[in-house]
């Protein structure tokens, strides 16, 4: 009898996936946008305040809330006839959501930092001899023009470049083909 009650109250492998594939689930449906949304509805307490200064209707940002709080499984926001209340989840998902916003946005300024930058680093292979030619007015050019950048040359016969080109270990290479 004892056995029986210990195995019913302890998760299985079952009731540990199941969970695992909802949170899954969660993370894979919830998107920015929704968050965005929220908060910002939260911020102004106002769905139609905040649809304006999103620029979206009232009716669809409303849904889109909706949606996240379904996602969730629970209430974010407390509807009241003037306006919005975040809930105890609400205040949370507030704090979190902020945090997230924020990062998404330093992680599309680092990006584009690198982009404006040039900054990085670029694989060419070269043949034997065209890289004997190439490889000093290469680096002098690359010097001069995007200082950011390191350069590796691969010197190397055409086939073993073009392997090398196809699984990704060189970003360009000079090819010699018959």
């Amino acid at each position: 009898m004892m056995r029986m009650l210990r195995a019913l109250t302890r998760p299985n492998k079952l009731t540990l996936g199941v969970s695992a594939i909802r949170f899954r689930y969660i993370l894979r449906s919830m998107d920015l946008q929704q968050i965005a949304y929220f908060v910002q509805v939260a911020d102004l307490c106002s769905f139609s305040r905040a649809a304006h200064v999103l620029g979206v209707t009232q009716p669809a940002l409303s849904r889109q809330v909706s949606l996240l709080e379904a996602e969730l499984g629970c209430r974010l926001l407390h509807r009241h006839g003037r306006g919005v209340v975040t809930t105890e989840a609400g205040q949370r998902m507030l704090v979190h959501g902020q945090a997230l916003l924020a990062h998404a946005e330093q992680i599309k300024r680092d990006v584009r930092a690198v982009l404006d930058t040039g900054a990085g680093r670029v694989s060419i292979g070269l043949p034997p001899r065209v890289a004997h030619c190439l490889t000093p007015v290469l680096l002098r050019a690359f010097r001069d023009t995007q200082p950011q950048v390191s350069i590796n040359v691969v010197e190397a016969l055409s086939a073993q470049l073009r392997e090398a080109l196809l699984a990704g270990r060189l970003d360009v290479a000079l090819l010699y083909d018959p």
